[in-house]
């Protein structure tokens, strides 16, 4: 059967030692349409990309070993690397901390610690303690009987004992992101066992969040600061952005503010929102921004 991956992205690595061989690692993707159809791609983001995970269900990554630099073919195997990078645009997408509720292809990607230990869910590979799970189920088998099974579930530590983390921070945080995501499913599963909404904090509390531009609704951030606060936005048109930074501390003296303009990229750029409102449009439309953090501040 013919391969029918896409490759997505290649790094060399250049060895330190001269005994050491270069290595070309390249990641491919069976998502059909992948750069379309996956939500993180889209963003130039990919969970396969990650040392010590179990990866994403259509991620396969590949090695070849190359010449040491001892050989005379070392240089001009660096050299033509580089070059099929450059020219067909392979830079390897950055590595994606997503854990969130992913639809990705036929998959729902359940990151959340410790659900993949409940037997009754159908992942692709249950947590076997010493081996990791692969925390993806068919889209199909994710139904609100489902949902409800995973917020009720509660994991047992290998040595015995309830896990209790998981009932505390993830079915909150796993409830929050299904009520945004799959909303039909969400009022379902509240059908099915009302102690769905005890189960679920407000997102009322949530006192802040931190999303990227490309989130936020053209015209609502103007006097928010962005770059680790060293920026106070004066106006953004969604491609154009106009800031208002502090000069640095020079020899004692620091002078008046000035003005940039700039085109950031706008889905890398962070911004900390703090408005009731935009926080809860934000939210609606992109559930992830729900963190850990922003549901400890919230309760």
């Amino acid at each position: 059967m013919a391969d029918k991956s896409i490759l997505i992205g290649r790094y060399l690595s250049k060895p330190q030692k001269r005994s050491d061989r270069a290595k070309i690692n390249s990641l491919y993707c069976y998502l059909e349409n992948c750069r379309e159809e996956c939500p993180l791609l889209k963003k130039n983001k990919c969970i396969h990309n990650r040392i010590l995970s179990s990866g994403c269900i259509y991620g396969k990554m590949s090695r070849e070993n190359g010449p040491t630099q001892r050989s005379n073919k070392y240089y001009s195997f660096i050299s033509n690397a580089e070059k099929d990078i450059k020219d067909n645009n392979l830079k390897m997408p950055e590595t994606a901390y997503a854990d969130y509720l992913i639809n990705i292809g036929d998959y729902i990607y359940l990151p959340y610690a410790h659900m993949d230990l409940c037997k009754e869910i159908s992942f692709v590979r249950h947590n076997l303690y010493l081996l990791s799970g692969i925390p993806f189920v068919k889209v199909e088998n994710f139904t609100p009987e489902i949902i409800v099974i995973a917020a009720k579930f509660r994991p047992q530590a290998i040595f015995g004992g309830e896990i209790k983390q998981y009932q505390s921070e993830k079915v909150p945080l796993f409830l929050l992101h299904v009520k945004y995501s799959m909303p039909d499913h969400y009022d379902a599963a509240v059908k099915l066992d009302k102690t769905i909404l005890e189960k679920t904090p407000s997102t009322d509390n949530i006192k802040t969040v931190v999303g990227t531009l490309d989130m936020i609704p053209i015209g609502k951030i103007d006097g928010y600061t962005i770059n680790d606060k060293r920026q106070k936005v004066l106006s953004w048109d969604g491609t154009t952005l106009k800031a208002e930074c502090e000069k640095p501390l020079l020899c004692g003296y620091r002078g008046k503010n000035y003005i940039i303009e700039y085109e950031p990229v706008a889905n890398e750029t962070k911004i900390q929102i703090t408005d009731d409102k935009l926080i809860f449009e934000i939210i609606k439309e992109h559930p992830e921004v729900i963190s850990k953090e922003s549901f400890e501040k919230g309760r």
